[in-house]
C-alpha cells in the first residue's frame, strides 16, 4: 500500500510539473537587443587582427594587424561602413 501511494504521489508530481512550468527567455530576441540604426551612425575605428576574413564565398588571409578610421552612415534603411 505504501508503495502504491508513493507511486501515485510521484506520478501526480510529474504530471503537475508541466502545468506549473514557466517559459524563461535566456537571451533577448534580436529585435529586443538591436538599437535604432540612427544611434550607430558616427566615427569608429576598425581594427583587423591576423586571421582569415571570409564573406562565405571568398577567403582572404589577414596576416598583420592594422587599424583604420571608418564611419557608419545611414543611406535610407541601410547602415553602411565608409572608409574615411
Amino acid at each position: 500500500m505504501r508503495g502504491a501511494a508513493l507511486a501515485a504521489l510521484i506520478v501526480t508530481a510529474l504530471l503537475a510539473g508541466p502545468v506549473r512550468a514557466e517559459a524563461i527567455e535566456l537571451f533577448p530576441s534580436e529585435c529586443d537587443a538591436s538599437p535604432p540604426l540612427e544611434d550607430l551612425v558616427g566615427p569608429y575605428r576598425l581594427s583587423v587582427f591576423p586571421g582569415m576574413l571570409t564573406d562565405g564565398v571568398r577567403s582572404v588571409a589577414a596576416s598583420h594587424q592594422s587599424s583604420h578610421p571608418v564611419s557608419l552612415i545611414l543611406m535610407g534603411e541601410d547602415l553602411l561602413l565608409q572608409d574615411t
